[in-house]
């Protein structure tokens, strides 16, 4: 497959659109998986007019803390409604899309020899950022416009399936959403299913020491063990255990709570660890699509007290009110989220696919 050699700056262009008029209120930001996602910043008092206006087919980029991600935040437009998104990022296009295909250039973005070098070109402040200019005096392959076209096609079709399991998700969600929403007559007090389990990591029963993501999922402590004075003082949580921070302030508007599906693990002793009493009336699974709704993240944020952090604690916890239905139609209710996981673990193996492909289908332009 022949190629040319260019300049990234030689096949894009600066966009500079601002919200000047408040037509757009959609903000958006960038995860590290080069997508778009709506915004965790607290919008209130911002001025949106400040804002850039993203278009379809327009790329988004974060030229910030590169060197300490090991990565380039960019990601292509697709939608056509427009959006917003911080004057932090710059916002770029192709210059002839019978030329370059904008798809093809964000292939060439998602190689992990890309993010590497990018890191390697960052700066050494604190921020560590890549300058525009650096970026712009990347070089990449650029077969002709035929060849691009036939890549683009299957890396297309894989955006496409995963962009089908993310709209199934969400139709998913507003079910289970409206079922715990719309749920009428008498709610229980969870403390009435629930106690607190306080035993600790006496003898060293396990040192899988975790801790809980703002997803509700437990993940590997950063800490290093070897660091842990009290490590039997640590609480011990077994499966199908709950556990959650108390402090909700500064939490991007969640509680920090997940249900440990492994055998045994330790956390933290100021967490709050607990049990369901009897899963012939409560489920633990529906307890946790429970704990996952934005309608428990508001009730536990507008429950939580003090002054410079503020904290929603195991008296808390035992004051939620949800309504029980059946175990049978509870179990209903664990198969639908049951599906959502599903396609969550399609959408990461899509992911895994489109990080593989790109490189193995670049290196093919030689």
């Amino acid at each position: 497959m022949k190629f040319e050699i260019k300049k990234i700056g030689s096949i894009i262009e600066e966009v500079n659109l601002k919200n000047s008029n408040l037509t757009y209120k959609n903000l958006l930001g960038l995860n590290a998986n080069k997508e778009f996602m709506p915004s965790v910043a607290n919008q209130e008092g911002l001025d949106l007019t400040k804002y850039r206006v993203i278009t379809q087919k327009n790329f988004a980029i974060n030229l910030m803390q590169v060197g300490r991600d090991e990565l380039l935040r960019v990601a292509l437009y697709h939608d056509k409604k427009n959006s917003i998104i911080s004057s932090a990022y710059k916002i770029f296009k192709v210059i002839n899309e019978e030329e370059v295909i904008p798809e093809f250039l964000m292939m060439n973005f998602q190689k992990k020899e890309f993010d590497r070098f990018c890191w390697f070109i960052s700066d050494s402040n604190i921020r560590s950022a890549l300058e525009w200019d650096r970026f712009c005096n990347i070089e990449i392959k650029v077969p002709n416009y035929t060849d691009q076209k036939n890549l683009v096609i299957i890396y297309k079709s894989i955006l496409k399936k995963k962009e089908k399991a993310k709209k199934n998700i969400l139709k998913l969600k507003k079910i289970l959403n409206n079922f715990f929403l719309s749920t009428k007559g008498l709610k229980n007090q969870l403390g009435k299913f629930i106690s607190e389990s306080v035993e600790r990591n006496t003898g060293n029963l396990s040192k899988n020491y975790l801790g809980i993501s703002i997803k509700k999922k437990f993940i590997k402590s950063r800490l290093d063990q070897e660091t842990f004075s009290s490590i039997d003082k640590h609480k011990v949580i077994k499966k199908d255990y709950f556990a959650f921070i108390t402090t909700t302030s500064r939490n991007g508007e969640k509680i920090s709570i997940a249900m440990l599906e492994d055998e045994l693990a330790i956390v933290s002793a100021t967490y709050v660890v607990f049990n369901i009493n009897d899963t012939n009336k409560l489920r633990e699974k529906y307890l946790m699509l429970y704990f996952k709704e934005n309608e428990f993240d508001r009730y536990a944020r507008y429950h939580s007290w003090g002054s410079a952090r503020e904290t929603f604690g195991w008296d808390d916890m035992k004051k939620v009110r949800l309504h029980l239905p059946s175990v049978e139609k509870q179990d209903s209710i664990i198969e639908l989220g049951n599906i959502v996981s599903s396609y969550e673990e399609l959408i990461k193996k899509y992911d895994t696919m489109i990080k593989k492909i790109c490189p193995i289908f670049l290196k093919g332009i030689n």
